[in-house]
C-alpha cells in the first residue's frame, strides 16, 4: 500500500477494524458474466481479513454464487475472490461479501519509493511516540508505536486476544528508488519469522 511521509494514518483509531480501504472496483463478473454492483466497499473486517462487500441484483440467481467470481481493479488488476455471504432482501437490493482467494492481492499501479505497513500485537515495550529505524540492504523502515496503542498499554489494561493493529511501519528505499513489491514481501517475512522465534519458540522445535 503506497502512502505518504505523514504522522497519520486511516488506522489510527481502528486497533480491530473494520477499515475502509480507497481501492476502486471497476468491474464484478460471475462465470465471466458482469454484474450490475453499487456501494461497492473494500476493507478488512473486524478480524482484519480484507473483505469485498457491494448490492445489486445477481444473474443468472442465487444458485450461481459458487461459481467462478473474478474482480477487476481500476488500474487493471483482475482478482480471483470467494463468495462469503448473500442476503435477499428484495428484486434488485442484494447484499454479497467476498473475499480474496489468495491470501496476498497485488493490485497494479506505479511503484513509489515509499509504503505504509502495519504491525499486530507489537512490543508493549517502546518509547512513547518514538521511531525505531531498521535497515535491511536498500530499505529502511521506521517502526512507531500508534496513539490508541500506547494508550491501551500504558493504561495497564492487558492486551486484548483480539488481532490488534499496534505499530506502523513505513518503508522507504535509500536510493529512493521505486519500491519493487518482492523486495518488501522479503523484509516483511523477516519481520515476521523473527516475531515467531522471539514469541512462539516452542513452535520452532522438531521431533517427537
Amino acid at each position: 500500500m503506497t502512502a505518504d511521509d505523514s504522522a497519520g494514518s486511516l488506522y489510527e483509531g481502528n486497533a480491530h477494524g473494520p477499515i475502509e480501504l480507497s481501492e476502486k472496483v471497476v468491474a464484478i463478473s460471475i462465470e465471466g458474466k458482469p454484474c450490475e454492483f453499487r456501494d461497492v466497499s473494500l476493507q478488512l473486517d473486524e478480524h482484519l481479513d480484507l473483505q469485498l462487500r457491494w448490492t445489486g441484483p445477481l444473474k443468472p440467481g442465487i444458485a450461481r454464487i459458487d461459481q467462478d467470481l473474478k474482480v477487476t481493479f481500476e488500474g487493471g488488476t483482475t482478482a480471483e475472490f470467494l463468495m462469503l455471504s448473500h442476503k435477499y432482501h428484495f428484486v434488485g437490493h442484494e447484499e454479497f461479501s467476498a473475499t480474496p482467494r489468495f491470501s496476498r492481492l497485488d493490485l497494479a499501479g506505479k511503484s513509489k519509493g515509499l509504503a505504509e505497513a502495519v504491525i499486530l500485537g507489537g512490543p508493549a515495550i517502546h518509547p512513547k511516540k518514538v521511531g525505531i529505524v531498521l535497515e535491511f540492504g536498500n530499505l529502511a523502515v521506521t517502526v512507531q508505536p500508534f496513539d490508541h496503542f500506547l494508550a491501551l498499554s500504558g493504561g495497564g489494561a492487558r492486551m486484548p486476544l483480539l488481532r490488534t493493529i499496534s505499530h506502523k511501519a513505513v518503508l522507504r528505499s535509500l536510493d529512493r528508488r521505486p519500491l519493487k513489491a518482492a523486495k518488501v514481501y522479503e523484509f516483511r517475512s523477516g519481520i515476521r519469522f523473527s516475531g515467531l522465534c522471539k514469541r512462539h519458540p516452542r513452535r520452532l522445535r522438531r521431533g517427537p
